[in-house]
């Protein structure tokens, strides 16, 4: 089995010495493989450089923005990628997996496992997701959390401004089709999540709608979601459509979350449902 070995070191918990574990357990397997760290500002180079012919699976160690780069370059049909926990978040590394683990028994069970599984995803306007994705100005705290994160205090004091983040406005229009017919509804905040069924052909797409009117009815979801499924809390509207087009009028930028990455959206879009966008190895964990 050939292996290749990509890792972005400048992922959030990708150990500074990364490569050498690497290279050192598999040399312990006797696994042979071609180990790619590129400095972080030759990743993106790095990564479209690679050729998915010249190996059977491709290791990629990093967070979920980098995985799912390298999902969208090897394709439907192009080797299966195994994911190593190295993010902030590992949101897309769980659904591989069924569950998160340290990277090296992520490794070790899906090259032992050697299943082949095809990967759903969402197209949001030209953005692939593998997870999902939010819409609405409660998203601007995801900012904050960002900021945060990085130990940014300047971008922290610019997001605090928490009366446009708490805006109860329903701002968003949205117009679902499926399988059943169309429907049409409006938000405050919009969630589309990619369906964790990988053998859902049409209506893969979860979207889940809040419209709450105080604060008080937020915060009542907010604990009905800690609580419960998300799609069986009080206060939301549940869902499930192939695509999904999106309007938020006058109200832009309007804050949303990609895979958990903070963007802002200048314009209206449409969200479609990829039953098989790529192939993985997963460790089979849950």
């Amino acid at each position: 089995m050939k292996l290749t070995a990509l890792i972005n070191s400048n992922s959030g918990s990708v150990p500074a010495d990364g490569a050498a574990q690497l290279e050192a357990l598999m040399k312990e397997r006797g696994w042979p493989c071609h180990i790619l760290a590129p400095d972080p500002g030759e990743f993106p180079n790095c990564l479209s450089k690679i050729d998915p012919d010249a190996c059977d699976a491709l290791i990629v160690w990093g967070g979920d923005g980098t995985v799912a780069a390298a999902m969208q370059k090897t394709g439907p049909d192009g080797p299966p990628i195994i994911p190593l926990p190295g993010g902030t978040m590992n949101m897309l590394h769980q659904r591989v997996h069924g569950g998160l683990a340290d990277w090296q028994t992520c490794l070790i069970e899906a090259v032992l496992r050697r299943r082949i599984d095809d990967m759903p995803a969402a197209c949001v306007g030209d953005e692939m997701i593998f997870v999902g994705a939010m819409f609405g100005r409660l998203t601007g705290l995801a900012q904050i959390r960002e900021a945060v994160r990085k130990w940014d205090l300047m971008s922290f004091s610019q997001n605090l401004d928490l009366p446009e983040k708490f805006d109860l406005t329903s701002d968003i229009l949205f117009t679902l089709n499926r399988k059943s017919g169309t429907a049409e509804g409006c938000a405050t905040t919009l969630a589309v999540f990619v369906t964790e069924d990988r053998t859902k052909q049409e209506d893969g797409l979860d979207v889940i709608s809040s419209e709450p009117r105080t604060l008080g009815e937020l915060a009542h979801i907010g604990m009905q979601a800690l609580l419960n499924p998300l799609t069986n809390a009080d206060g939301i509207t549940h869902y499930e459509a192939d695509r999904i087009e999106v309007s938020f009028g006058d109200r832009v930028p309007m804050p949303a979350t990609l895979d958990g990455e903070p963007v802002e959206l200048t314009e209206n879009l449409q969200i479609s449902y990829l039953p098989k966008a790529a192939r993985v190895y997963g460790a089979g964990l849950s």
